[in-house]
């Protein structure tokens, strides 16, 4: 997808109620805290970014762009809001390092934390290991055979060994030069295997994390390929039989690009980022065997370009953002009931310069005291990005569903 440059000045302030689920009493307004104003220096332009939780209580990320040779960066953020830096990349001669993190970390069962670079390595891209103190160890560097620009987080299966999707290369020639992507599987020192190389009709250019469902396969998303172009759902095996599940015709979405949910009813939740009745995106609900609904058709008020992974919580309602769109033009926050009432909770660069930031692209982290945790891609003091946490959304106890897996919290 192409990113966008920062949005023009704002000046409009809206706020809006959040209702409980029979409409009558309203609950406390949502109120959302900017954490971190990146500046270039400390990172900058977080892409497909979700936070997670470390052993610490502490919270972790990637930036695309910034840090101190303009590379990207790991960080970590407190709570609080205090922020370190813990790598930058392509220290090393010609980027064997890794260079423009996207999609964020995944905390694995040692305690460290595994990600994925989008260039570097001999050139398309590497898959890393960062303790929590900052030091990496690069696991893997691709080769365009084996897949090309990995632009999804990793997700640890129960097996204890990594699984992920590269947007490109793979043994496919539809695609032309860039390839049409590949799932992988490398285990935490290093092994890698390639299990599928996309051919266009069964999908191409996976941009979104793999979950590993209830039943024990890893579903997963591509931007584009399948039968109308607009992009497909499918599963696959940890040993790399590979299903096709559904294919985006256009009025059900088109190009999805944001990870999977699965809920405790054994049903799928997920986003389109364009695409529908308005063509701006949608939400979907799916079954395991690829019958899908769709729930929600955005429109330009509501936001556009849903790109992060859902968060669901346990009454059953969803919270995502929208990365364009809403009444700042920048983006929204958003809550849907399962019955797909959809209301806005904030919409993004209400301030003057985007001092709340712009294009939150990224998933949402819930902690178990309720609050979430998100980024921007811009907008900010920096106008590079933002972190931010958000209060007074939910009420209703634990998380029950989230990135990663069928049941998995964060902390």
């Amino acid at each position: 997808m192409t990113r966008r440059s920062n949005r023009p000045n704002v000046l409009v302030m809206i706020a809006l109620v959040l209702m409980t689920v029979g409409g009558a009493i309203a609950e406390p307004l949502p109120r959302l805290k900017t954490l971190v104003n990146f500046t270039g220096a400390n990172g900058a332009n977080p892409i497909n970014e979700t936070l997670v939780e470390g052993a610490s209580g502490h919270l972790y990320g990637t930036t695309n762009t910034g840090g101190l040779f303009d590379w990207g960066a790991v960080f970590k953020i407190t709570r609080s809001g205090t922020l370190t830096t813990l790598y930058s990349f392509c220290q090393q001669q010609n980027c064997a390092d890794g260079s423009n993190p996207v999609g964020g970390l995944v905390l694995g069962k040692d305690g460290n934390f595994y990600g994925t670079t989008i260039a570097g390595g001999d050139g398309v891209g590497t898959i890393f290991r960062i303790t929590p103190e900052g030091a990496l160890t690069t696991l893997h560097r691709f080769v365009g055979s084996d897949g090309a620009y990995p632009s999804a987080a990793l997700v640890q299966a129960n097996d204890g060994n990594f699984y992920g999707t590269a947007s490109g290369g793979g043994e496919s020639q539809f695609c032309g030069s860039f390839g049409c992507g590949t799932v992988f599987r490398i285990s935490p020192e290093g092994k890698f295997r390639t299990l599928h190389s996309f051919d266009l009709a069964d999908g191409a250019e996976s941009e979104a994390a793999l979950i590993q469902a209830a039943d024990g396969h890893l579903y997963g998303t591509t931007f584009q390929g399948g039968d109308s172009s607009y992009g497909t759902v499918f599963k696959i095996t940890r040993s790399g039989k590979f299903t096709s599940l559904h294919s985006f015709s256009g009025g059900d979405g088109e190009y999805p690009n944001a990870p999977l949910l699965e809920t405790k009813k054994g049903l799928f939740y997920g986003t389109a980022a364009f695409g529908g009745t308005n063509g701006y995106g949608t939400i979907f609900t799916m079954k395991s065997d690829g019958a899908l609904t769709t729930l929600h058709d955005f429109t330009l008020t509501d936001g556009y370009v849903p790109s992060g992974t859902l968060v669901q919580v346990s009454n059953g309602n969803l919270y995502g953002t929208t990365e364009s769109g809403g009444s700042g033009h920048a983006g929204t926050l958003f809550t849907i009931t399962p019955a797909g009432k959809l209301t806005t909770l904030h919409a993004f660069c209400l301030l003057s310069h985007c001092a709340d930031g712009a294009d939150p692209d990224g998933g949402l982290l819930r902690l178990k005291n309720g609050i979430f945790y998100g980024t921007t891609y811009g907008g900010g003091t920096g106008l590079v990005g933002t972190v931010f946490s958000v209060t007074g959304l939910d009420p209703f106890g634990e998380t029950v569903s989230t990135l990663g897996g069928a049941g998995k919290t964060h902390h």
